[in-house]
């Protein structure tokens, strides 16, 4: 883990998500994004209830000044805190905006860290564009067409974005190669190992844990600690309150990831 220290402390969750994804939901990118600002301080006494589906979530402003953010963090931070000190989901969903979180995101990655050659951004629109105008010929002209046609256009549309990912420079794929190894050593410790970790740094399970929501492996990581004593961040209260609080808070991510999917597929 020591060896990756310097890339903890150089990528966020959301940008090594990003980097080792083709494409992205970005519902991981959010939530890690949210859980990585609470670990930083500019959140704080984040309450979290899980409902019967989803989850109600109610947040504080952290007391730290956040003009040092980067931009798509700005705007997952003030998605919630538009109107005043105490923010919700349900006023995060009204002022969030996936498109410039994505827009925002993808152009960080390709100017400041020069992952990409070209702004994945620029590509997705593209092929948005193209996507509509391919189903609008295939519906307008469904009579003309036979079956085989509409099916093979329709693939070819759906899979371009695929196939057609700018490449990664020469430090992207560095920087993905560490991105992948960094998800491999969560997947793979033991429990050794963790207790090792824990004795140099007691809080590295929360420091981690934004990281495994954005590789889509929280839970993996979650049941390496289920029976080990750690302590709750100050930030984390669950609704109602509970001893055992990586157990809830497994729980609690996962109602979280459902309730962001609902309100924001890409």
């Amino acid at each position: 883990m020591e060896n990756l220290t310097k890339l903890i402390s150089e990528y966020s969750p959301a940008e090594l998500s990003i980097i080792t994804k083709r494409r992205s939901s970005f519902d991981q990118e959010i939530l890690a994004t949210v859980i990585d600002l609470a670990n930083r301080g500019y959140i704080k006494n984040i309450k979290i209830e899980d409902c019967i589906i989803g989850a109600r979530i109610e947040a504080e402003k952290g007391d730290k000044d956040i003009s040092s953010l980067k931009e798509y963090e700005k705007i997952v931070y003030l998605a919630f805190f538009k109107k005043g000190n105490i923010g919700t989901f349900k006023e995060f969903f009204k002022n969030f905006s996936i498109e410039k979180f994505q827009r925002s995101l993808f152009t960080y990655l390709k100017k400041e860290k020069g992952i990409y050659k070209i702004n994945p951004y620029i590509i997705y629109i593209f092929f948005s564009f193209v996507l509509l105008i391919g189903g609008i010929i295939i519906i307008t002209h469904s009579k003309s067409l036979n079956f085989l046609s509409i099916f093979f256009t329709s693939i070819l549309i759906i899979t371009f974005p695929y196939l057609l990912i700018p490449n990664r420079t020469k430090k992207g794929e560095k920087i993905y190669k560490e991105a992948i190894n960094f998800k491999n050593i969560i997947l793979q410790l033991k429990e050794e190992e963790i207790n090792e970790l824990i004795c140099k740094d007691s809080d590295i399970f929360i420091k981690i844990l934004p990281y495994s929501i954005s590789f889509k492996i929280y839970k993996h990581w979650i049941e390496k600690f289920k029976n080990i004593d750690i302590k709750k961040p100050k930030w984390y209260h669950s609704v109602p309150p509970t001893n055992n609080f990586v157990k809830r808070l497994g729980k609690d991510l996962r109602a979280l990831l459902f309730t962001i999917g609902a309100r924001h597929s890409v």
